[in-house]
């Protein structure tokens, strides 16, 4: 294409639609101004004919126009102002992609105007087009992926970005979660009275929270395959492979669309619920999941149900949407019902209605129990040291029962139920696991413990910020004790590279130059030349002294917010 060099009218060129830059202004704009002011446009902008006749329009160097547009209409208006332009031949499509591509590879553009340029970009070429314009503009394609996936968020959570309210790393985060009335619901969540502000969570902190809010494939008791969830962008396997690791960061298969795992597994009890664990053990003639009953709605059952209760519709269990047991036998019918049924298996034969004598209430005996349990456990307890192997148990036992996951894990390693298909669905009693608890030695009691620490520390709701103070309370330093690895350069841009090793002097030292000369036989100091494998082998393996090379958002102790 040949190009030729004009003094163009500013009144003739049009901008171009196309453009993912959003609006003009600030220092660096103002600067450009100035040069222009002082020097004139130094850089011609590209344009091409238009259908109208004496029009142009333009493909790029919009910050340049708009700066000599100001200026002319500062001294006057625009009338009688030309500015320097190259002038091209170009189809609709060539003119895009050539204006696109060139407004792709600039590095002032904000993320969510890349993100508007991507989208536009493959909406027009389709999604076919995407690993050619990764290449093109230098971007891994799962950069891409996740930039087109926020521009599809519910326009609140994009307003709150460009109002500065949330980061774009909580854009990202919200986008893996498809169904929006699910990323309002988690957004508003944070906004609700006496809840933390949604920019007081980090990045990382959100990840863990919606990691931790997604149902487990491997608790699907629905056919995955039959529902294509193994190839279903919900699933945060799919997502790692599309969007990143550092993204997901999820240490097993879950789904991202809670409102349709929940479709499918309801369907499969509704189908299945006679052969299922819950109905041989609890005899209930239904379900219902835990979350959809309020607290007021339901009552549960501490006695042996009534013959009637047990034909009832609304005699149900309560589960997760997981598919685990919430409460074994509940009645979401009418109370009043239910209390009379309560009231006639406390009756005695030949008394009460018989004889007219008021019986007692039928909740005396439970409450009346627990109250002295409540009041001398405690008591008793005061007599031993926490080295005790009963407090030891007793420890293991409330670890167990106030953590799911961690009950899972005992009962799979240490309760020979790693072949047991049904623990998925179903948590063993209090009882049966005290039992097993109650055969062990204390070593190995002691031992479980600490593993059972070690996981909840890394679990979502023992939180970042705590982990940085437990870490540092041990003894951790991250100015002395972490060391720039592999996975971090992976992470990190060639730009973000060079940054790196010039702030350390990576390239000023004599091992990183002789590296570079012997092993990677490039000329010296060329670094600049390097491709992203060889600046990591010169970090990694030129012998480069990295203790101490901590980088800023690694010592920041809050880098997300």
């Amino acid at each position: 294409m040949q190009d030729t060099d004009q003094e163009i009218p500013l009144t003739a060129i049009e901008l171009n639609p196309w453009n993912p830059r959003g609006k003009i202004e600030g220092p660096k704009f103002e600067e450009l101004k100035d040069s222009i002011r002082e020097k004139g446009v130094l850089q011609p902008i590209l344009v091409r004919p238009l259908s109208a006749k004496g029009k142009f329009g333009l493909i790029f160097g919009e910050r340049r126009l708009k700066a000599k547009i100001e200026i002319a209409t500062e001294n006057g208006g625009p009338e009688g102002f030309t500015i320097p332009a190259k002038v091209r031949e170009l189809t609709d499509d060539q003119a895009f992609d050539l204006m696109m591509i060139e407004n792709l590879q600039r590095e002032d553009l904000t993320d969510l105007e890349e993100a508007r340029g991507f989208k536009a970009y493959i909406d027009r070429n389709g999604a076919e087009a995407l690993p050619a314009l990764a290449k093109r503009i230098g971007k891994e394609p799962a950069h891409i992926r996740r930039k087109i996936a926020v521009v599809q968020l519910p326009k609140k959570i994009l307003t709150a970005y460009v109002n500065g309210e949330i980061q774009w790393g909580h854009c990202e985060q919200l986008a893996r979660l498809r169904n929006k009335k699910k990323i309002m619901e988690l957004y508003n969540s944070f906004n609700m009275p006496f809840n933390m502000p949604f920019n007081n969570i980090s990045v990382a902190g959100l990840r863990e929270r919606i990691n931790d809010m997604l149902p487990l494939l491997q608790h699907a008791r629905f056919d995955t395959k039959k529902t294509k969830c193994d190839t279903c962008e919900s699933n945060t396997a799919v997502q790692t492979a599309l969007f990143g690791e550092d993204i997901i960061n999820c240490a097993r298969p879950a789904c991202t669309d809670p409102t349709c795992f929940k479709k499918h597994q309801n369907n499969w009890f509704l189908t299945n619920w006679q052969k299922t664990g819950f109905y041989r053990s609890f005899a209930t003639t239904g379900f219902r999941f835990q979350e959809d009953i309020s607290w007021n709605e339901y009552e549960y059952f501490t006695k042996k149900p009534s013959a009637k209760c047990k034909e009832c519709p609304y005699f149900v269990s309560l589960l997760t949407v997981e598919g685990k047991i919430e409460t074994q036998q509940a009645c979401i019918g009418d109370k009043d019902c239910f209390h009379n049924e309560e009231r006639e298996k406390t009756r005695t034969p030949g008394s009460s209605k018989d004889n007219g004598m008021a019986q007692g209430k039928p909740w005396h005996g439970e409450h009346f129990r627990e109250q002295f349990f409540k009041q001398h456990i405690p008591e008793r307890l005061e007599n031993y040291t926490y080295t005790d192997e009963k407090i030891l148990k007793l420890t293991l036992i409330s670890i167990l029962y106030s953590n799911n996951e961690i009950h899972e894990w005992f009962l799979k390693t240490y309760a020979d139920r790693k072949d047991d298909d049904d623990l998925r669905y179903w948590s063993r009693p209090l009882s049966e696991t005290w039992n097993v608890v109650q055969d062990m030695e204390t070593a190995v009691i002691e031992k479980i413990i600490k593993e059972a620490t070690v996981m909840i520390s890394n679990q979502y709701g023992f939180g970042s910020d705590m982990r940085m103070v437990i870490g540092t309370w041990i003894g951790l330093d991250l100015k002395k004790d972490w060391v720039i690895t592999e996975e971090y350069l992976d992470k990190k841009t060639i730009k973000e590279i060079h940054a790196l090793a010039e702030k350390f002097g990576i390239y000023e030292d004599e091992a990183a130059k002789k590296f570079l000369y012997e092993v990677l036989l490039k000329k010296r100091g060329k670094f600049t030349n390097c491709k992203k494998d060889e600046l990591k082998r010169v970090f990694l393996e030129s012998g480069v002294d990295l203790a101490g090379k901590v980088p800023d958002e690694i010592m920041n102790t809050d880098p997300d917010r």
